[in-house]
């Protein structure tokens, strides 16, 4: 991943509502810490695509969507890791 660089994720259900801090894109680090993208671009129930925050630190990232539906919060996870250097 390059800090600023655009990402994408296709799918479905993927549309969450970007006023709920729960729900959303997340980038989560080793230790835990946890990062909800805030640029989103495109919100589609078939496609996200969104801005990596520049002062993401260095280091490794699962990347996860939550999203509410049918009423629970579901969420999903990418099974690479991800890296910034």
């Amino acid at each position: 991943m390059t800090r600023g660089g655009i990402g994408q994720i296709t799918g479905h259900r993927l549309k969450f509502d970007p006023e709920d801090t729960k729900q959303g894109i997340f980038l989560v680090a080793e230790d835990g810490t946890e990062t909800r993208i805030t640029m989103v671009g495109v919100n589609k129930p078939s496609q996200l695509m969104f801005s990596i925050p520049s002062s993401l630190p260095a280091g490794n990232y699962t990347l996860e969507v939550r999203v509410i539906f049918s009423s629970k919060l579901r969420s999903g996870k990418l099974t690479e890791t991800l890296s910034v250097a």
